[in-house]
Order: C-alpha cells, then structure tokens, then sequence
C-alpha cells in the first residue's frame, strides 16, 4: 500500500524506492506464504504501473520504479 501512496506524491520521472523486495529470496523463489506474496503484489503492481521498474538483488532486494512523466 505505501508505495501506491508514495506514487501519488512523487513528480512525474520521479522515483519510488522499496526495500526489501526479494525478502530473503523467498519473493523471487515464488513461495505463495505471507509477507513474500504481499511484496510480489507490491512488485507487480508497480511493474504495471510505472514508466521503468526494475528490482536489484541488493541484499533483500531493492526496486526501483520512475513515475510516468505527464
């Protein structure tokens, strides 16, 4: 929920951050329990949502999503 808030107030080719987004692997093994389907819900719907998305594999991941510019 916090990072469709957060893209309501970022400027258009801002740039939303979210830690955590591999959740110790578990988000990229497809594991279906808990926090992990949360964050994929999280993942893809900023993946729909946004000009350029994209998750680093930095320690329990990192995405990174640009807002459309309008």
């Amino acid at each position: 929920e916090y990072a469709k808030v957060a893209m309501e107030y970022v400027g258009p080719g801002g740039l939303v951050l979210v830690d955590n987004s591999l959740w110790r692997g578990e988000v990229a093994l497809g594991n279906a329990e808990g926090r992990a389907t949360v964050i994929r819900q999280t993942n893809a719907w900023l993946a729909e949502h946004v000009h350029q998305f994209t998750v680093l594999p930095i320690g329990d991941g990192l995405s990174v999503a640009v807002k459309h510019r309008q």
